[in-house]
């Protein structure tokens, strides 16, 4: 099998750099870090949940000093995280 790497010179200020930058962000913080985000457009919550270990969360209200983290859990780590996304 033959492979072959393509290699581009972007300009930073480009939509296609944004758009490398943003999928490459995507791939990490939901694929191998395992997070869910959720925005409630009401009261402008943001809550930030890990797959990985479940149980543990995140909230902040933006432009606010409103924010905290909770763990209810068993401390074991979901090994069915690749199976689920």
């Amino acid at each position: 099998m033959n492979s072959t790497l393509l290699l581009v010179r972007v300009s930073k200020n480009s939509f296609l750099y944004f758009l490398l930058v943003t999928i490459q962000f995507f791939v990490y913080f939901y694929i191998i870090s395992g997070w869910s985000v959720q925005y409630e457009r009401g009261s402008g919550l943001i809550q930030i949940r890990s797959l990985k270990w479940v149980g543990m969360a995140f909230f902040h209200i933006p432009e606010t000093n409103r924010f905290g983290s909770l763990y209810c859990g068993i401390g074991e780590e979901n090994k069915d995280l690749p199976f689920m996304i």
